[in-house]
């Protein structure tokens, strides 16, 4: 079985706005989505990753530290539903311009 689900966003460093994660099961059946909550990204073990809101942005803001950033999504029964079927992870990034950086 799988207990953990980890996501690895990006192999550069860099800033993003997270916009949407979901959970599709194997028929294409929604199984998780992301409520579009930092905490609920925070409620899982991040590495090499600052995430933050800010008032005058919508959503969660990342900051991909280096090469190798990667989060543990906050997701745990439903993952018995891909263990033995599969599944898909969709996920949606809008990657900043590199020089927004250093606004962060």
């Amino acid at each position: 079985p799988i207990y953990r689900l980890r996501l690895d966003p990006s192999d550069s460093p860099g800033p993003a706005s997270v916009l949407a994660l979901r959970l599709y099961s194997s028929g294409g059946s929604l199984l998780w989505q992301w409520d579009g909550k930092l905490e609920t990204l925070l409620a899982g073990p991040c590495r090499n990753i600052t995430l933050f809101t800010r008032f005058d942005h919508p959503g969660v803001l990342a900051y991909f530290h280096n090469d190798d950033p990667s989060l543990t999504l906050p997701i745990f029964d439903q993952l018995q539903h891909i263990s033995e079927k599969g599944g898909v992870l969709e996920f949606e990034f809008a990657w900043l311009a590199a020089d927004s950086a250093e606004n962060f």
